[in-house]
């Protein structure tokens, strides 16, 4: 039965442990939810950096191919010209 006290039974010391495991966990939370934090924010942050990348080489991408197709249609178109017509 004498391991059944109750906390204000307990010694000094043990209340002292108690406080400062206390305090380790809630700094050891702390910690974890700013490192979850951090995460989160590098996350949003390289998503929103990947889109506006996006944004701005797919039109970059599109124009090139169309500039190289349309480049192929006039070489084709000039290869399909007669010959007595080049000189």
């Amino acid at each position: 039965m004498a391991d059944a006290l109750p906390v204000s039974y307990c010694s000094s010391e043990a209340a002292l442990i108690s406080a400062a495991e206390k305090r380790n966990l809630k700094m050891e939370v702390e910690g974890r939810i700013k490192a979850y934090r951090f995460v989160a924010y590098s996350a949003v942050t390289f998503s929103v950096v990947a889109v506006l990348s996006v944004c701005v080489t797919l039109p970059m991408v599109y124009n090139y191919v169309h500039h190289v197709r349309r480049q192929m249609h006039n070489e084709i178109s000039f290869c399909k010209v007669p010959y007595h017509c080049v000189f």
